[in-house]
């Protein structure tokens, strides 16, 4: 293939699961698991066993997307240091969650001066730079976003556009990090719903990387009214009520499933368009959050447009690991680097909404590697 990209790429990936470092508290969400009003949701065995719910801990009170955002970032350093980048080359921080009360987020009085608390894009940029002071990165350069499912493929795209002054060598560090909060209404079948707190991060580096990116981008589209926001009396994991909050929805479990997986394939075909690329050319699929249903009905999207077949293989995790939002795409693939082989061609779609988004609209990106040395 002749395009080689853009010249950025994600040279190394580091993933946490709360619970093993990093101050708080390990503590298993039984509440969750014994009282959930919809049992066969979130308690029966099958679903146990998927997600593996029993064993999985959920961060402390303490446990904040600062500290977990800020651990993780030190992880990353210390992959990024091992493969010879010094932590003085990296030029700031690209942050993404979907959390977006203040306490939630771990800013405090001090943090809070200036901003409108009801405002999640302030909230969330002002706690991206926290995270930057804490690990030594310059706040000025931190850039906060709340495009919850759809960040990786928003921050990625941000920081192509940041990165275009920086030097070879040089990089923007990435963390994705998602903290099971009290705007899920477990008892309503269709809302979405974590499993869990999870962060991850990447760096986004010009120069020679491991995963040179091709093309990567984000957009919206009417979401048909597959979604609403609605205000409900949600119960947080430690069993109390937290009063009303404006939930997430979804209306149509089947209509969001070919949707969905339909606005996915539209975006590889974009890449692959932009690109130059052929459709045979694409070895893997990473869909965001996806299970075997969804990943059966991608395979048949594809075949369906007359695509090279058999169809490339569909990545599935989420029915081990849970849904963990933005965070979930660069945790899977902090896992499976190791096994992509050199020149195979990775498609990361994405769809997703979340609290700050207009309830008529979804967002969908893709992030489009090619795996190096």
């Amino acid at each position: 293939m002749e395009n080689e990209g853009t010249g950025f790429g994600f040279p190394a990936f580091a993933g946490y699961i709360p619970g093993t470092v990093y101050g708080g508290f390990e503590r298993r969400n039984e509440w969750f698991l014994q009282h959930c009003p919809h049992p066969d949701i979130a308690t029966s065995e099958d679903m146990r066993r998927r997600t593996g719910i029993d064993s999985r801990s959920f961060a402390g009170a303490d446990e904040t997307i600062v500290s977990m955002a800020a651990g993780t970032g030190k992880d990353c350093m210390r992959v990024l240091r091992d493969k010879g980048l010094q932590p003085e080359k990296c030029r700031g921080l690209l942050l993404g969650t979907s959390a977006v009360e203040s306490r939630v987020l771990g800013l405090r009085t001090d943090d809070l001066a200036g901003i409108n608390e009801s405002d999640p894009a302030a909230l969330v940029q002002r706690t991206a730079e926290k995270v930057a002071r804490i690990l030594g990165l310059a706040e000025e350069r931190a850039i906060g976003h709340n495009y919850v499912c759809s960040t990786t493929a928003k921050l990625t795209e941000v920081g192509l556009v940041e990165e275009r002054d920086i030097l070879e060598g040089e990089f923007f560090l990435m963390v994705m990090a998602e903290k099971l909060g009290d705007n899920l209404d477990v008892r309503d079948r269709n809302t979405g719903f974590l499993f869990g707190d999870y962060t991850a991060a990447t760096a986004l580096q010009r120069g020679q990387t491991r995963f040179n990116i091709l093309h990567a981008f984000i957009d919206t589209f009417p979401s048909e009214g597959l979604i609403t926001l609605a205000k409900r009396t949600v119960y947080g994991p430690d069993g109390k009520e937290h009063g009303d909050r404006q939930c997430i929805q979804m209306n149509n479990g089947g209509g969001v499933l070919e949707t969905a997986s339909g606005k996915m394939i539209d975006a590889i075909e974009r890449s692959l368009v932009e690109v130059g690329m052929e459709p045979e050319e694409v070895g893997l699929i990473v869909p965001h959050q996806a299970n075997k249903r969804f990943g059966k009905v991608i395979r048949a999207q594809w075949e369906r447009r007359g695509w090279a077949k058999p169809s490339p293989a569909v990545d599935i995790d989420v029915s081990r690991s849970g849904n963990n939002g933005s965070a979930s795409w660069m945790r899977r693939m902090a896992e499976i680097q190791k096994q992509l082989k050199k020149g195979q061609v990775v498609m990361a779609p994405f769809v997703g909404a979340g609290p700050c988004f207009d309830p008529k609209t979804l967002s969908v990106g893709n992030i489009a590697l090619k795996v190096g040395e």
